[in-house]
């Protein structure tokens, strides 16, 4: 008995080596194989084009910088154009896919905001309200470095977060009002001064309401490069223009049926007065008021990364503004007035035009060209001239809420074709059809102010100002001094 004891425990120690070895094989290649599956399940997945943001409805493939991704235990996985939107998704699944809960998350992905590299995004280190702004506006900053997160912290500011620290109180200090997701789509960061029309596409479904008050002041005749003094003018001329003011309140409205289309439609209600003089030193004035031509027009995106955005402006202006404006003068009651005292061309005018913007931290910048061109003669047998203008400009943010700009804008235009049969040329440089054209070139500075938060939501004031630091005119003709936009708009 004891020998067949003996026999097994020698049997046993012979080949435990050899079994314990195979076990271990064994249990290695399971651990193995199951290390592939995870690492198999965590691959980025690819975003494609047509793929939207589950919590914003944007295009996440046109931000590649800002990419971030969910990926499902079942393979599947949803895409977003920011850490900011990824985590409203994984804080509460469920409020934007029905099907889906965080049981189901097999990981989080998102990309070094400096290399571009896939990383963990629960070994991320984030940093919150910097001056960073991305697709949506303020983001959520993430870096698989800490000594990257930092040095981005000392030129952007914001502060640290770990991925489990980030909660529903810390994306309400990027969308105070409740409603981040929307909020934040509506403004984008900076927006373009308020003396830019058609400057920015708003997000599909948006609205947006604006009124504008314009004054031009002019004062002083000019030809060509130097000033002419009104007995100069009144050398040539029977009368001679003193000055001019224009006020416009333009009401605008907005709407964006998709992410790349947005239509708008201004209507301008112009109030035009001029100061006069005769030979015979007699002083008077004249006045035109009512709506002038009416514009609508469709912006079109063509390129929108987030930093960087271009689109095509594309207006028609209807001839609603009156041309056979009438006032007393000397010459007697209800005279015809000149080209610059009526309200609209009388003609459909095409406006074509392209803009571009960008944004990197606080700083903002843009450009934007606009071409009006005129279709056929109107019904008093002239064409105001074609123009051209050229604008650009850069901003710097205040905070969150002021944002300041710095603009040059340069236009030219031409001389009347064709001339009214009731105006006499000779009579006041204003009537003369080959006295109208010119180039200009405006500096002006501007502030706005959007609120992000409460009630007043949505709201943007903003005013920009400035002088001409160049003129050239076919004169003599009147000159500006100095112009004023003052803006308000409200979009949801």
């Amino acid at each position: 008995m004891r020998n067949n004891r003996n026999k097994w425990k020698t049997f046993f120690l012979q080949r435990a080596p050899g079994f314990l070895f195979v076990c271990i094989i064994v249990f290695a290649s399971s651990v193995d194989c199951r290390a592939q599956i995870d690492q198999v399940a965590v691959q980025p997945q690819l975003i494609l084009s047509d793929q939207t943001c589950p919590v914003c409805g944007m295009y996440p493939a046109r931000y590649p910088k800002w990419h971030t991704q969910i990926i499902f235990h079942d393979g599947q996985s949803v895409a977003f154009d920011g850490s900011k939107d990824m985590f409203r998704f994984f804080l509460n699944p469920s409020a934007f896919a029905p099907q889906r809960t965080r049981e189901d998350i097999a990981a989080v992905l998102v990309r070094d905001f400096n290399s571009g590299t896939w990383i963990d995004g629960q070994q991320a280190y984030f940093i919150v309200a910097s001056n960073e702004f991305g697709p949506m506006g303020m983001e959520i900053i993430p870096f698989a470095d800490r000594k990257d997160a930092q040095s981005f912290i000392d030129v952007h500011g914001g502060q640290f977060a770990r991925f489990m620290e980030i909660n529903g109180q810390t994306l309400e200090t990027l969308a105070p009002d409740g409603d981040g997701h929307h909020t934040e789509h509506l403004h984008h960061g900076a927006h373009e001064p308020i003396g830019v029309m058609g400057g920015h596409i708003h997000g599909a479904s948006e609205w947006m309401v604006s009124y504008r008050f314009m004054r031009m002041d002019m004062d002083g005749n000019r030809k060509g490069t130097s000033r002419v003094s009104t007995s100069d003018v009144l050398t040539d001329f029977m009368v001679a223009p003193l000055n001019m003011t224009m006020d416009m309140h333009m009401f605008g409205l907005m709407y964006a049926p998709t992410n790349t289309l947005t239509l708008m439609a201004m209507v301008p209600y112009l109030d035009i007065e001029m100061d006069h003089v005769t030979r015979m030193g007699n002083k008077f004035t004249t006045e035109s008021d009512g709506i002038g031509d009416i514009k609508v027009s469709a912006l079109y995106s063509l390129l929108d990364t987030g930093n960087h955005k271009v689109h095509l402006n594309a207006a028609i202006s209807l001839p609603t503004g009156d041309i056979d404006q009438e006032d007393d003068t000397p010459a007697g009651p209800n005279q015809k007035l000149p080209y610059p005292m009526q309200l609209g061309s009388g003609t459909w005018d095409l406006l074509p035009g392209i803009t571009y913007s960008g944004q990197d931290g606080a700083w903002s910048w843009g450009s934007q060209a606009l071409a009006t061109i005129r279709l056929g003669e109107n019904s008093n047998d002239y064409t105001l001239g074609n123009r051209l203008n050229l604008t650009g400009w850069v901003g710097h943010q205040l905070g969150r809420p002021a944002n300041m700009t710095l603009r040059l804008d340069g236009q030219t235009w031409g001389n009347i074709d064709g001339a009214d049969p009731d105006l006499n040329p000779m009579m006041v440089p204003t009537a003369d059809p080959d006295r109208r054209g010119g180039t200009r070139l405006d500096l002006l500075a501007g502030v706005d102010y959007m609120r992000h938060s409460g009630a007043l939501t949505g709201n943007r004031l903003a005013i920009e100002g400035g002088v001409p630091i160049y003129q050239d005119l076919d004169g003599p003709q009147l000159e500006t001094d100095w112009l004023l936009t003052v803006g308000w708009q409200f979009m949801w």
